[in-house]
């Protein structure tokens, strides 16, 4: 778990075992509130993710072994879902 910004956005990121993200991401949201995150990047589910709850971006980029994952631009603040 580190916190680090990118873009002009804080990022909570972490594999997401210990935020239990197989069973939600209730938990994720509020690690990443607490550290007053903007954004979730978060691993372990293998599945690509992107959506936005209560005010936090979260991520998953999903598996490049698999040709499952997504691309990003982070810039100026904003989190862009690039095509891939």
């Amino acid at each position: 778990l580190v916190v680090r910004e990118f873009g002009g956005i804080r990022f909570l990121v972490t594999h997401g075992h210990r935020q239990n993200v197989k069973c939600g991401r209730w938990d994720l949201i509020e690690e990443a509130k607490r550290l007053n995150c903007g954004a979730a990047l978060f691993g372990h589910t293998h599945v690509k993710h992107f959506s936005e709850k209560e005010g936090i971006t979260l991520i998953n980029p999903g598996s490049v072994a698999d040709g499952n994952f997504l691309v990003l631009e982070v810039k100026d603040g904003r989190i862009t879902l690039l095509e891939k």
